[in-house]
């Protein structure tokens, strides 16, 4: 806990990237008809010893937050402590609940954060893109497109983003957007598609981090190769050495 409640859940996403292989991330919020986020999170790791050497880590800061860190059963054997020394725990119930579905992947993600567009010119570049939906108040935070595609995703860093830009963007061309020459249609992805997108995008990093890992492994085996090999060439050297000697 202790990260700033303006914080987003990309912004989430990226801080873990090179912390372990992250698998769910489910943000505490307040109760009640607005739901705030209360600055905690609730991280599942890929294995155990991941996990441990994340919260063995010292001075761990978000931006120049810092942050306090433990495993569950600490948690909760802390929401314990406070339940027996007369402590308020008006949110042990909410709390309970939510280490019960942390390792519910995909039940919790942005809304409204995600444009598909469907049209664009055989020269369309991911830069011109970015270029026409970052409009004010809207940051764009990636985008799902190879030149030579006709259809991709845009996704904002900000929930309601995906709305507010395209409104922007067909105001500003008279409601009928080309992309290098090629008429473009635009929506907000929603319901069952946009959590489908973030599923996928989720898969998505897991991969990246599985083929990060994977990438070393040889690297790591021709050096120990090597290591061999030198040894096995200076052996006979020592040994003739020493039939000399004893002659």
């Amino acid at each position: 806990k202790g990260f700033p409640e303006t914080t987003t859940l990309d912004e989430l996403e990226e801080f873990f990237e090179d912390k372990g292989k992250c698998v769910n991330i489910k943000m505490r919020k307040t109760l009640g008809e607005i739901r705030t986020f209360k600055g905690s999170v609730f991280v599942e790791f890929e294995t155990k010893e991941e996990a441990d050497a994340f919260v063995a880590r010292k001075d761990l800061k978000f931006k120049e937050n810092e942050l306090t860190c433990m495993t569950r059963d600490e948690y909760l054997k802390s929401k314990r402590g406070n339940r027996n020394s007369g402590m308020n725990t008006s949110s042990t119930d909410e709390d309970k609940t939510a280490v019960k579905k942390e390792s519910q992947k995909g039940d919790e993600y942005p809304k409204g954060r995600v444009i598909h567009f469907s049209g664009a010119g055989d020269q369309t570049s991911r830069e011109d893109i970015k270029e026409i939906f970052g409009v004010e108040g809207c940051t764009v935070k990636w985008v799902t497109f190879s030149k030579g595609d006709k259809e991709g995703f845009v996704r904002f860093t900000n929930d309601g983003g995906a709305e507010k830009s395209m409104k922007a963007v067909l105001e500003k061309n008279d409601n009928k957007l080309k992309l290098r020459g090629e008429e473009t249609t635009l929506r907000v992805i929603e319901g069952d598609e946009e959590k489908d997108y973030w599923k996928k995008t989720r898969e998505d990093m897991e991969n990246f981090h599985k083929n990060k890992k994977g990438g070393k492994k040889p690297y790591r085996g021709n050096m120990k190769r090597g290591r061999q090999d030198n040894k096995t060439k200076e052996e006979p050297p020592v040994k003739q050495a020493k039939s000399d000697t004893q002659q």
